[in-house]
């Protein structure tokens, strides 16, 4: 049994506010803080894993989804791997997995009232497929889907929870922190919160075979749409051309039949090849 562990760092326990590493006004913002939010989804992290563990996983990839040296990698067990995100969205994920499981998620852009809400960055205003606005859970959802594999666990805040709920009804969930606002949650405690997702993963894949692949329909226009006019052209600029790709003042329209390939056009990947 192969688990794809998918993680990002404004969902998990206890984290409250967000990553400002590469913020101009990062020498103001504590780098103990910073630390004490990746020990939290690090913690959750482990919980996933001894709940995938005891319900027959073998191999498990962690993939550090958020980026910037999120997770610490020296604390996981030896049957797991670490896989840090560059601009491939989702690596070393393939065909022979047979779950997906999304630790530490939030609710996408211009959700209401939900803590954290964004979709990518915070510069980018919505994140629409086909004309529909989408968030990361999704977009996590349908990449593994493309390659048959269910996303059978989520764990966040109730937004985001719900928002998966809306996408993958069957999915098990792992609420552990309640948005008043986008700055502001009613957190669980810790310990509670790893009980609640070492649970949920259990049964997660336990019935993983029950719960069905988001699998996405050809042809997509995925695109990405700024807050600010410019960045779009700007980021195309310092990115370079790729096929299929319309820029305008706030938006950039990417197209293709194979959602794997547009996914990782879209970050920018171009060593992708599905042969």
């Amino acid at each position: 049994m192969k688990v794809y562990l998918m993680s990002d760092l404004e969902g998990a326990s206890e984290v409250v506010r967000f990553d400002n590493r590469k913020s101009l006004f990062s020498s103001f913002y504590s780098k103990n803080s910073i630390y004490k939010d990746i020990e939290h989804l690090t913690t959750d992290i482990l919980a996933a894993i001894e709940g995938a563990v005891d319900a027959g996983a073998t191999e498990i990839i962690v993939c550090d989804g958020h980026g910037n040296k999120s997770v610490l990698g020296d604390r996981l067990p030896s049957l797991a791997r670490l896989a840090p995100r560059g601009s491939e969205w989702m690596p070393l994920l393939d065909e022979s997995f047979n779950a997906l499981l999304m630790v530490g998620f939030h609710a996408k852009a211009g959700a209401e009232r939900a803590l954290l809400s964004h979709t990518f960055s915070r510069r980018i205003r919505d994140v629409q497929l086909n004309n529909r606005s989408v968030g990361e859970i999704e977009i996590c959802a349908l990449y593994a889907g493309a390659l048959g594999i269910p996303g059978v666990f989520i764990s966040g805040d109730d937004r985001a929870v719900n928002e998966a709920k809306m996408i993958i009804p069957d999915i098990e969930a792992a609420t552990v922190k309640f948005s008043q606002s986008r700055l502001c949650a009613d957190c669980l405690p810790a310990n509670e919160t790893y009980t609640l997702i070492r649970e949920g993963v259990y049964r997660a894949i336990k019935r993983c075979e029950k719960i069905m692949p988001l699998v996405p329909k050809p042809p997509f226009k995925l695109s990405r749409i700024y807050r600010l006019p410019g960045i779009a052209l700007l980021r195309n600029y310092k990115s370079g051309p790729y096929p299929n790709v319309s820029v305008g003042l706030y938006r950039q329209d990417y197209e293709d039949t194979d959602f794997l390939s547009l996914m990782n056009n879209f970050f920018g990947y171009r060593g992708y090849s599905r042969v």
